[in-house]
């Protein structure tokens, strides 16, 4: 939700559900996205794939705010990074910078609650 000049508060356009083949997909980390849901405050990824049939598809994976080095985030920067995050790098948030990585994506296929079919980033490698 964003909140336009005048005060009233703006939501945001719902996902795009997209549905690739399962599998591995070469991609592109396209933005990197704060966020807030019912699970708290996470930090979004958007892959856009490369190559195939599925090219020009972009799947999202997110994690939460955490500088854990155990957490689902520190899996994914360390993924993209090819390297372990430094406890410096959790903290400051880093992302950004990984905009523009080449990476190959797991997707699997997903529900949610509502029983609609979406393609999930399940893995990332540099």
């Amino acid at each position: 939700m964003r909140t336009k000049g005048n005060g009233l508060v703006q939501k945001s356009p719902p996902p795009t559900i997209v549905l690739v083949a399962n599998g591995e997909h070469l991609a592109r980390l396209v933005d990197v996205f704060p966020f807030s849901n019912a699970h708290g405050e996470r930090l979004g990824f958007a892959y856009e794939i490369q190559a195939g049939p599925d090219a020009g598809a972009i799947l999202l994976q997110s994690a939460a705010c955490s500088a854990s080095p155990t957490s689902k985030l520190a899996m994914i920067v360390r993924d993209l990074l090819g390297r372990e995050p430094t406890e410096d790098e959790l903290a400051q948030g880093i992302g950004r910078e990984l905009v523009g990585v080449s990476c190959r994506i797991t997707a699997r296929e997903e529900h949610n609650r509502a029983g609609t079919k979406y393609s999930a980033v399940n893995s990332v490698t540099r």
